[in-house]
């Protein structure tokens, strides 16, 4: 008869084999991609930028968002930060709130004394031909060859 030790080593040294080979990348491979966005050929900064999969089959969703020079990074909702997607085709749409006050309304702010402050509302600053994945022409096809991954967008403020 084996003894206690002998038949947990059996079974606890092949899990730990089995553990260790399940530690590699999760979810599909992604390839980095960058550009910039332009409006009105001035660099669009605090803008989402948002690749939208043309089928399901191939590509994932992924963001990014611009810096002050326009530059933005794409990652999928699972991925590393900036770290890609997958290859594929997508519609690009594009994103950029401004909180602005009707001059009237204020909410309480909860702070001392209750004091009033301007009640803002989010709006959208960009026509609606580049927010709708319905309405925008701007396309990109992501690959496996990095250097082909850089998509500049010039968008207009007035269509």
């Amino acid at each position: 008869m084996k003894s206690f030790f002998q038949i947990h080593f059996l079974v606890i040294v092949p899990l730990l084999f089995l553990v260790a080979g399940c530690g590699g990348e999760k979810g599909p491979k992604v390839y980095f991609v960058t550009g910039t966005v332009y409006l009105d050929d001035a660099p669009l900064s605090d803008c989402r930028v948002i690749f939208n999969s043309v089928t399901s089959s191939e590509g994932t969703d992924a963001t990014g968002r611009t810096d002050e020079n326009g530059v933005y990074k794409i990652q999928t909702s699972t991925g590393k930060v900036d770290g890609g997607t997958t290859p594929g085709d997508y519609v690009v749409t594009f994103s950029k709130m401004n909180d602005i006050w009707d001059g009237r309304s204020y909410r309480m702010s909860g702070e001392r004394n209750d004091e009033r402050k301007p009640d803002t509302r989010s709006v959208e600053e960009l026509p609606q031909q580049y927010t709708r994945s319905s309405y925008s022409q701007e396309k990109a096809t992501v690959t496996k060859d990095v250097k082909s991954n850089v998509f500049d967008f010039h968008l207009k403020s007035k269509p």
